[in-house]
């Protein structure tokens, strides 16, 4: 009786002891998959802003209304709602409008588009990743570098037209956004379509012949 009993505890234990393992491999398995869902949902949202982003600075470079050069240009990644796409319509149309003012400010901005300045804030965080400031800041490097690769305007009229005041400073901001003086870039610009790894993309901080986004 005694060895019976012995061996049913045994028995007991080892039972209990598979089901803690199992339970506690359980447990880490639904942790791993709740990262690793966690981890592809953010990677998600953010494709999706960069893509918005980039649309959008793309914009800046064609001739149509806001709206139909969104229609255009912002892809099935950075499909916005129809209420995200006329809220991004009306920071286009500020941005635009107020790019060479070096006293625009985002009060002005969010009066533009209706919202408050923490709701500008968080939407365009929701949006394109950025908040209002970073988002101008880019529009007007994009602006910089047009206007370096496509004009011979001399980069003290350059700085004025893209909202600076002051050339030193706006080739200071230039080069820590494009890894390059304003004069460089200008004179080192790959030939369209062949990336030769000199021109830093605006997106990342990476050099384009090592990124997805393309040119800038």
């Amino acid at each position: 009786m005694k060895t019976l009993q012995k061996i049913s505890d045994t028995i007991n234990k080892i039972v209990s002891y598979v089901g803690m393992v199992i339970f506690i491999v359980l447990i880490i398995a639904l942790l791993i998959g709740a990262g690793c869902y966690t981890f592809i949902y953010i990677r998600r949202i953010r494709k999706k802003q960069n893509a918005t982003l980039k649309a959008y600075l793309d914009l800046l470079s064609k001739q149509e209304s806001a709206h139909q050069k969104a229609q255009q240009s912002v892809t099935e990644d950075a499909k916005l709602s129809p209420e995200d796409e006329k809220f991004m319509d009306k920071v286009m149309a500020y941005v635009e409008r107020e790019l060479a003012n070096s006293d625009a400010n985002l009060a002005d901005m969010a009066s533009a588009t209706g919202t408050s300045l923490s709701g500008l804030n968080r939407k365009m965080k929701s949006l394109v990743g950025l908040t209002p400031a970073e988002f101008i800041f880019e529009v007007r490097m994009k602006k910089a570098c047009a206007l370096l690769t496509t004009t011979s305007m001399p980069v003290s009229d350059i700085t004025w037209q893209c909202g600076f005041t002051d050339p030193k400073y706006f080739s200071k901001r230039f080069k820590a956004s494009k890894g390059m003086s304003p004069t460089d870039y200008r004179m080192g610009r790959p030939v369209a379509g062949e990336f030769q790894g000199k021109v830093v993309c605006e997106l990342c901080t990476g050099k384009i012949s090592s990124c997805t986004h393309g040119t800038v």
